[in-house]
């Protein structure tokens, strides 16, 4: 069963190009997506009363993207599906919390 608890979580996923994108879920409601280690996005996020986890980027023409955890696959991976019917498996991975400058 999918953590209903997506709060100081972090998950993985290699992109199709081979790139590393990591997920951060801070407290505020806000996410921080690295990409190969480096800031590329950020923006607000929730999981809601129909059990999917939405991003929503601050770029102003950016889309929500909406997933629908459907399984824990061992302890450490969760494999998700996008409302276009995109199956995902993200890894779980140790939160850290943002820099402070």
């Amino acid at each position: 069963e999918p953590p209903g608890e997506f709060v100081r979580t972090a998950w993985r996923v290699l992109g199709e190009n081979g790139a590393r994108y990591t997920t951060y879920l801070d407290e505020d409601g806000t996410y921080r997506d690295l990409k190969n280690g480096e800031l590329w996005q950020t923006g607000s996020w929730s999981f809601g009363e129909d059990e999917k986890l939405c991003l929503t980027p601050e770029d102003e023409n950016g889309a929500t993207r909406c997933w629908d955890p459907l399984r824990m696959e061992g302890k450490d991976a969760l494999i998700v599906v996008s409302d276009a019917d995109r199956r995902v498996r993200l890894e779980k991975v140790d939160y850290r919390i943002p820099d402070e400058d």
